[in-house]
């Protein structure tokens, strides 16, 4: 295996998962909507399942959004509807800055030595 394809291994492996977080917000899910637009949601329902939910909207009585399908996938699959009476609370995904600089601090250091490797390998074979 070359240092290229441990590279990407790595960046592949690691690096997607671990710069945002889930903030549980403590307001009704239509406040929480409204002031957090366009995000995704973790909705923790009464019966303690969980969904992720993409593109939420509040009408009348119910949540209703599009359910992630796998969460390490992009898919999502169709419509769902949960009673507002049903959700337990509701989670906004952020950002998380420390996840951020530690995980591009660590590729950061295994480029470099990965270069040193390359550099180091190619001296000792000339």
């Amino acid at each position: 295996m070359t240092s290229l394809h441990c590279w990407c291994l790595f960046a592949i492996l690691v690096l997607p998962g671990c710069a945002s977080k889930w903030e549980v917000r403590n307001a009704p899910p239509a406040d929480v909507i409204q002031y957090d637009e366009g995000s995704a949601y973790l909705v923790t329902r009464t019966n303690g399942g969980q969904v992720e939910l993409h593109h939420a909207r509040v009408e009348r009585d119910s949540l209703i959004g599009l359910e992630k399908d796998d969460p390490s996938g992009p898919a999502l699959k169709a419509r769902v509807a949960i009673p507002l009476a049903d959700v337990k609370s509701i989670a906004v995904r952020k950002p998380d800055g420390v996840a951020t600089t530690f995980w591009v601090a660590t590729a950061g250091v295994f480029v470099v030595l990965l270069v040193l490797g390359a550099i180091l390998a190619h001296g000792m074979s000339t």
